[in-house]
């Protein structure tokens, strides 16, 4: 039985595919970890792509770039890795280490699903629905937004625990919005 779902079988992939988000959000991470998301790059390979840059700066716009190495990226792990208690991955590898304990990271585990994909549907957003970039709130808004839909799908310590750190994810995001208020 080596082939499942998410194609050839791998402990990593096991792991991997048991996170309890839905479905569709892991095929999305899985892609994004396989290189195959439409990033500007990725779609310069399939034709002439004009402007190669991140919607957010003026670096060219890669998935590596888009979920780790631009500053927003960065902010956004940061707040989301002070809140669940993890340490920030730098790249997908790093990242991927979490499925492999799946059952010690549930909360770990759906927290980074979550923050992949507001990374994404924020940049989409900008990128087709014309929405202007605020600030990290935006997106710590959609992560928790996900965060609260898949509550439902934890169980036990892992739902308390998953609530606690909406709670703290909530506070943090009212946090910047009072510093930014305060600095106005």
């Amino acid at each position: 039985n080596m082939i499942n779902r998410g194609g050839v079988s791998t402990p990593l992939w096991k792991k991997f595919w048991k996170i309890v988000v839905p479905n569709r959000y892991l095929v999305f991470v899985w892609l994004a970890f396989n290189n195959k998301i439409l990033t500007k790059d990725n779609l310069n390979k399939r034709r002439v792509v004009e402007n190669l840059n991140c919607l957010f700066c003026n670096e060219n716009e890669s998935v590596h770039h888009l979920f780790f190495e631009f500053v927003v990226a960065k902010q956004i792990w940061i707040d989301v890795a002070e809140v669940f208690g993890f340490n920030i991955p730098k790249n997908m590898t790093e990242l991927s280490s979490f499925w492999n304990m799946n059952n010690k990271k549930t909360v770990v585990n759906i927290a980074c699903v979550a923050t992949i994909w507001s990374i994404w549907t924020m940049r989409n957003d900008m990128c087709f629905q014309g929405v202007q970039w605020t600030s990290t709130r935006a997106i710590l808004a959609r992560i928790s937004s996900s965060l609260h839909q898949w509550k439902v799908l934890c169980v036990g310590d892992q739902s308390v625990l998953l609530r606690r750190c909406i709670q703290l994810l909530d506070r943090r995001r009212g946090e910047l919005l009072r510093i930014a208020w305060e600095s106005a």
